[in-house]
């Protein structure tokens, strides 16, 4: 499994935070909790001091390590599919690796920028309406191109960026989009 987890670790006035984004679909239960955890440790702070997020594309993989640890008779369809527990804590071990090198690379930034662009044809609603009101799902990947024709529907159609930088040079930036209505 190859994954990409990009983050920054702040730090003022004693306090530390990270936040870091993973290329996963999801990570849920005690698979959040373990890599929260393990990042938390490998800064020197409290889990509650880490932000983890996922980018949220559905060919990702949606980790959960509680499936792998039910009894086949009671999962269904729903659970995430499993996978090998070693890759998952070896790729937890590679990120809290790679926090702790960070530690010492600390840049002070003294400029907080934040902006928005709206984006075109990039979202839509899941469940848009069609001219006689019904519903028609398109999810991933949708082939018909009558419900592919659909209105947008109602979305956050901004991307929220959030600059961090030193005098006229960016440090960082972190990008946002909002799921749900406006």
């Amino acid at each position: 499994m190859h994954s990409f987890c990009k983050g920054i670790v702040l730090e003022a006035e004693g306090r530390r935070y990270v936040v870091c984004a993973l290329d996963w679909c999801v990570v849920c239960n005690d698979s959040y909790r373990k890599l929260r955890e393990k990042i938390a440790e490998a800064a020197g702070i409290d889990p509650a001091h880490v932000a983890v997020q996922t980018v949220h594309q559905h060919t990702a993989p949606a980790i959960d390590i509680v499936p792998n640890e039910v009894s086949p008779e009671k999962k269904d369809e729903k659970s995430p599919p499993e996978f090998d527990p070693k890759v998952f804590d070896s790729l937890v071990e590679r990120i809290a690796e790679a926090v702790k090198q960070s530690l010492d690379r600390f840049e002070p930034f003294d400029g907080v920028g934040a902006g928005q662009a709206k984006v075109d044809r990039v979202a839509s609603s899941r469940r848009p309406v069609d001219a006689e009101g019904k519903i028609r799902p398109r999810m991933n990947c949708c082939a018909d191109p009558v419900i592919r024709a659909l209105p947008e529907g109602t979305i956050d159609p901004y991307i929220k960026t959030i600059t961090l930088a030193r005098g006229e040079k960016p440090l960082v930036r972190l990008h946002y989009t909002l799921h749900g209505k406006k």
